[in-house]
């Protein structure tokens, strides 16, 4: 029985060195000086693939020039400054419309809510363990 599994264990393995070895030829110039013992080892390396993830290290998530804040969070204070300083032209005009003060009115009520619907949700994150704190010292 085992050397029933051995046997079909090497038969599988065969079979999909034989693959892989199709494909590998298969995408190598045939221009190319590559040896059959390069092109195996090729299908090897490419069969036994790699955690390639950069490690993650939450030290330098967050750069000290936005004052701990992410660029979503900058983005979205200066575009919640550019709305309200656009109502507040709007109002201080006469010529303006009622429509386009409205307009303007739900455009900064859309970004706030933005900004306080990320804000909320993030304050977990925000608390654990100091959360950013030593980045605004």
């Amino acid at each position: 029985m085992a050397d029933d599994l051995d046997e079909k264990n090497k038969q599988v393995k065969d079979n999909f060195m034989d693959e892989i070895t199709k494909i590998v030829k298969k995408n190598v110039s045939e221009n190319n000086d590559l040896t059959e013992e390069q092109i195996m080892g090729i299908a090897i390396r490419v069969s036994r693939p790699t955690d390639q993830t950069p490690k993650y290290d939450p030290e330098h998530v967050l750069d000290s020039d936005f004052e701990g804040y992410s660029n979503y969070e900058n983005s979205l204070r200066n575009l919640s400054h550019e709305k309200q300083k656009e109502l507040n032209d709007l109002v201080s005009d006469p010529k303006s419309s009622d429509y386009d003060q409205k307009i303007a009115k739900q455009e900064l009520s859309a970004v706030n809510s933005l900004r306080e619907n990320y804000f909320s949700s993030m304050d977990v994150f925000r608390t654990s363990k100091g959360g950013r704190d030593k980045l605004r010292k």
